[in-house]
C-alpha cells in the first residue's frame, strides 16, 4: 500500500488553515476557553489524531437518547417533518414498489430540520464537553456544520452507497460525533471505521466505495472496528478516514450525527441546518459562536 496525503487537494489544506485562523481572530474573546479546552481534552485529541476514533461509553444519559428515538419514531409514524425518501425498490427484482411500505422500499428515512423538529437535540449538539473536544481538536472555535437524524431499515433492499466504505471530503478535517438512539449489536447496522485510515490512504482511494473485504486487503485483517454500543454512548471520529454504516439485517438502527468543522462543508448539496431564533439566543456565548453557520429564523 502506498501512503498518500489525507487532504484532498492543496486547496483544501490551505482553506482549512486560513479559515481556522480567521475563526481564531474572529473569536479572540474566547481565547481562554480555547486554551483551557486544548489542555482539558489532550488525551482524547491524541487518540483521535492517532487512531481516528474515540469511543465515549455512557457519555449521555441512556434515557435521553431513547426518548429522542421515541420522538423520531412518532414523527415517522405520523409522516411529519421527514426528508424526501429515496425509493430503492428497483434494486429488488420483480417487486412493484406500489405494494411496499416506506420501510420496505427505502434503505433509510431521515428527519428534516432536526434542531427544529426535535428541539431536545439542542443540548446534545451544543454540549460543552463535545464543543470542548472539538475546540481542542481544531485549536479554535468549532463550527456545527451538519446535523442528521436517520433510521436505517433492516429490510431486503441491498446496501446503499453510505453503507459501503467511503471518506468524507467536505473539508480537510471533520470532527464527527455519532450517537445511537437505540442499542446496536450484531446485525443492527453498526457504524464501522478503519482505524488509522485518516492518516494513510492508498493510490486511487477516492475513485469508488469499498467493501469490508477490500478494506482488509489494504489495511490488514481486523482493521475494521464495528461500533456496537448502547443508546447514550458516543463515538467521535475523524471522518476523512474510511467509514460506513453497516446495512442492518436483524433490527433497525436510529442515529444522530453531528459534524463540527472550521468552515461550511463543500462539494455536495445539503440542506442548511436551521435553528429557531429563540433557541439560538438562549445558547451560551460559546455555543452561539459554534452555531454561527446555522440559519437562524423566527417562527
Amino acid at each position: 500500500m502506498k501512503p498518500a496525503l489525507t487532504n484532498q487537494t492543496e486547496h483544501d489544506l490551505r482553506r482549512f488553515f486560513a479559515d481556522r485562523s480567521n475563526r481564531t481572530l474572529r473569536y479572540l474573546a474566547h481565547a481562554s476557553t480555547i486554551h483551557d479546552s486544548i489542555h482539558a481534552y489532550r488525551d482524547e485529541v491524541h487518540r483521535l489524531q492517532d487512531e481516528g476514533m474515540v469511543p465515549l461509553p455512557g457519555f449521555f444519559a441512556r434515557e435521553t437518547l431513547l426518548e429522542i428515538g421515541r420522538l423520531f419514531d412518532a414523527l415517522i409514524a405520523a409522516g411529519r417533518c421527514l426528508a424526501p425518501v429515496k425509493d430503492r425498490s428497483h434494486k429488488l427484482v420483480g417487486v412493484d414498489s406500489r405494494d411496499l411500505t416506506t420501510r420496505d422500499r427505502a434503505s433509510s428515512i431521515g428527519l428534516e430540520d432536526p434542531l427544529v423538529s426535535i428541539p431536545e437535540l439542542l443540548p446534545l449538539a451544543f454540549d460543552a464537553r463535545l464543543l470542548g473536544m472539538a475546540t481542542a481538536y481544531f485549536q479554535t472555535v468549532p463550527m456545527l456544520s451538519y446535523v442528521k437524524v436517520r433510521k436505517s431499515f433492516a429490510n431486503a433492499i441491498p446496501p446503499s452507497p453510505t453503507q459501503h466504505f467511503h471518506v468524507d471530503i467536505g473539508t480537510y478535517r471533520i470532527f464527527k460525533v455519532l450517537l445511537y438512539l437505540n442499542d446496536v449489536g450484531p446485525g443492527g447496522g453498526p457504524f464501522c471505521y478503519v482505524k488509522g485510515s485518516h492518516r494513510r490512504k492508498f493510490s486511487g482511494w477516492e475513485s469508488k466505495r469499498y467493501s469490508e473485504q477490500e478494506m482488509a486487503a489494504e489495511y490488514g485483517d481486523d482493521c475494521v472496528v464495528h461500533h456496537y454500543a448502547h443508546a447514550g454512548d458516543a463515538m467521535v471520529v475523524e471522518s476523512t478516514g474510511f467509514h460506513c454504516g453497516e446495512k442492518p439485517y436483524a433490527s433497525d438502527r436510529a442515529i444522530l450525527i453531528l459534524n463540527y468543522t472550521v468552515h461550511p462543508e463543500y462539494g455536495f448539496d445539503y440542506a442548511p441546518v436551521r435553528i429557531r431564533r429563540d433557541d439560538f439566543e438562549s445558547l451560551p456565548d460559546y455555543a452561539r459562536a459554534a452555531a454561527d453557520a446555522l440559519t437562524v429564523f423566527a417562527d
